[in-house]
């Protein structure tokens, strides 16, 4: 009996390990028009703030995709990038947009000439394996500037397909992580609009707004 008690410990204990706790729900700051607001914005979020010379011409949403904790670096990595692109597909549709183009990293930019536009694409540029660890080469896309499970994005939404630059289609990238297992509805924004500030300790803090 004992034995079995045990094993059923352990087996909860490694669970937990691997499977984290907790909600990681993502997170989707739109950025005012105005280049001065969005770069302050930013700043307080430590997040590179070069895509705000996109600001006044374009609606512009930081993206923050949280996937679940893993002992495992790659897969932890791998499950926040896929979150971010979850998150980037479903604030484009909450909106009542269609289409989504990257502003930010710059490997990625549809704005600075990247012709990535699907989440094949996209997963196979960003995806890692436990190889590219171990070569330090854990972030090729740029997407974890401060925390392996958290990926950032910047985004740019559309009603229509613009002209003069690649998107993705939002309705498109979300059947694709379903059909491909992965989409997580604990990444996701729900029914809610999540947005997120800076205290002052520096911590990140999230806001439920509801939508209206």
């Amino acid at each position: 009996m004992k034995k079995t008690i045990f094993t059923i410990m352990v087996i909860i204990g490694v669970s937990v390990l691997f499977t984290g706790c907790g909600s990681y729900a993502g997170g989707a700051l739109e950025l005012n028009n105005n280049k001065k607001t969005c770069q302050v914005k930013l700043n307080k979020l430590s997040k590179d703030n070069s895509a705000c010379n996109l600001v006044e011409k374009n609606n512009l949403i930081a993206i923050d995709g949280r996937g679940d904790s893993s002992m495992l670096t790659h897969i932890m990595y791998n499950k926040s990038t896929a979150a971010a692109l979850q998150v980037a597909s479903e604030i484009t549709i909450k909106k009542k947009d269609n289409f989504f183009a990257i502003a930010y990293p710059t490997l990625l930019s549809n704005f600075q000439g990247s012709l990535i536009n699907t989440p094949e694409a996209f997963f196979k540029k960003c995806e890692i394996s436990a190889g590219n660890v171990l070569t330090f080469n854990a972030d090729p896309c740029d997407l974890h500037p401060r925390k392996k499970r958290e990926a950032t994005l910047i985004i740019a939404t559309y009603k229509e397909q613009p002209n003069n630059v690649l998107t993705f289609n939002a309705k498109e990238t979300l059947t694709y992580l379903k059909d491909n297992n992965l989409f997580d509805p604990n990444s996701s924004l729900k029914k809610h609009r999540i947005e997120f500030e800076v205290d002052a300790d520096g911590n990140t803090i999230y806001k439920r707004r509801d939508e209206e």
